[in-house]
């Protein structure tokens, strides 16, 4: 769930349709993925069926961070214990002390030197340093490993063409050789500014030293169905509808710390691994329980459709930049499975350790619940997170949780791995 400087990106693209069509595009589908995360998280999709006990581990928040945030989309901890926080929505970077209660600012906004205008992951990278990725100014900051700003590394390509933009949205994570993995578009713009979706993402490696991207393999993804209508020399006449499919059936995938890639099959939970030398495995499916849609969760995904259908509109109408932007409405579902999938939003997460976290909460628990999984494929252990978090990141020996307020407001947390 991120959200972007609307704003920059299309004075960026001004004058070419092309690009920010792609720009609505991604807005649209992050909108139709935050309403499907809603629904996930409130009617849980993955049962942990076991065939033998599995000790079950249970956090205990160890401090809780002082200063407020809106959206935080990245985290990372620093060697002397401080931590990197990104707020996507406030467009700032903070550093907290390593006990989480004074705050400073990272950084601030601009093109210059030290400076960014979208802020939004950031990366764990070689020498104990850190890359702030920045979509709207095309590049990286370099943070050194006190968080201090260094430099930045160009990606060698302008403009907002899609493959560049998922090289920033496609959550990107440093393996090996300080080559960068993250997961590439599904969408393509015709001449006619059609766009069209495929049921499949490539994930990519980009070599940053010699400006080269290969494929590693593809992934299932969520793959909206985007109806423009309208014409484009007319101002106020584009439209755009925008249909998700509810439950969708996708891949999972996670960078281990070895550069081991684990990627996590939605069709029936089993898991592709693939070692940084290029050595290939798959261990058997994670038993899961088929759970029934009801109208009870159609219910709740309709209501978050509509919920964030009403988001995105107000977000339209702020983002101006100089040009025309289409309206853009969310059609309801045309069809419904008749169970649901293994799981339907991604958040699998690589843990210090070189195990895999899969979330797996049971129908009706209401507490996060992670499946810690080795590279045989077994289930280790399980971790019940305190109830209301987030798990946003890890540290040496420990975990960043998020809690949210009734207003909406987040603090950062850290919760002890001992």
């Amino acid at each position: 769930m991120l959200t972007y400087s609307y704003r920059t990106l299309m004075r960026a693209c001004r004058g070419q349709h092309h690009q920010w069509v792609a720009v609505v595009a991604l807005l649209a589908r992050r909108s139709a993925r935050l309403a499907l995360l809603s629904a996930a998280l409130t009617v849980s999709t993955r049962s942990p069926a076991q065939t033998r006990p599995v000790p079950v581990r249970t956090l205990t928040v160890d401090a809780t961070g002082a200063e407020e945030f809106t959206m935080v989309s990245s985290v990372r901890e620093l060697p002397n214990g401080s931590v990197l926080v990104v707020d996507v929505s406030e467009k700032r970077v903070t550093m907290l002390d390593r006990t989480l209660q004074h705050a400073k600012p990272v950084g601030r906004t601009g093109r210059g030197p030290g400076e960014y205008l979208t802020p939004m992951t950031l990366l764990a990278a070689p020498g104990d340093s850190t890359w702030l990725t920045d979509i709207a100014n095309q590049r990286l900051l370099i943070l050194d490993p006190m968080g201090r700003p260094t430099g930045v590394k160009l990606l060698g390509a302008t403009g907002m063409r899609l493959e560049l933009q998922s090289f920033f949205t496609g959550t990107p994570v440093v393996g090996a050789h300080g080559r960068i993995v993250y997961q590439g578009t599904n969408i393509s713009v015709s001449p006619a500014m059609q766009m069209a979706t495929t049921p499949t993402a490539p994930l990519l490696r980009r070599d940053l030293a010699k400006n080269t991207v290969d494929t590693l393999t593809s992934v299932q993804v969520s793959a909206p169905r985007m109806k423009m209508s309208g014409d484009f020399a007319k101002p106020g006449t584009v439209s755009m509808e925008v249909t998700v499919d509810p439950f969708p059936v996708i891949d999972d995938w996670a960078l281990l710390v070895d550069g081991t890639l684990a990627v996590i099959r939605g069709s029936d939970n089993h898991i592709d691994w693939t070692r940084a030398d290029g050595r290939k495995w798959s261990t058997a499916p994670i038993p899961f329980v088929r759970v029934p849609v009801t109208a009870a969760e159609k219910k709740v995904v309709l209501a978050s459709l509509a919920k964030t259908d009403s988001m995105m509109r107000a977000r339209m109408a702020g983002m101006g930049g100089g040009v025309s932007l289409p309206k853009v409405t969310q059609g309801a579902p045309d069809h419904w499975p008749e169970f649901k999938p293994p799981f339907s939003a991604r958040f699998a997460r690589a843990s210090p350790d070189g195990n895999l976290w899969i979330i797996s909460a049971t129908a009706g628990e209401g507490k996060w619940f992670y499946d810690v999984i080795d590279q045989r494929g077994r289930i280790v252990e399980h971790v019940r997170l305190p109830a209301g978090r987030m798990l946003v990141g890890f540290g040496r020996r420990s975990v960043y949780l998020l809690q949210k307020n009734a207003d909406d407001i987040y603090r950062l947390e850290r919760a002890s791995l001992k």
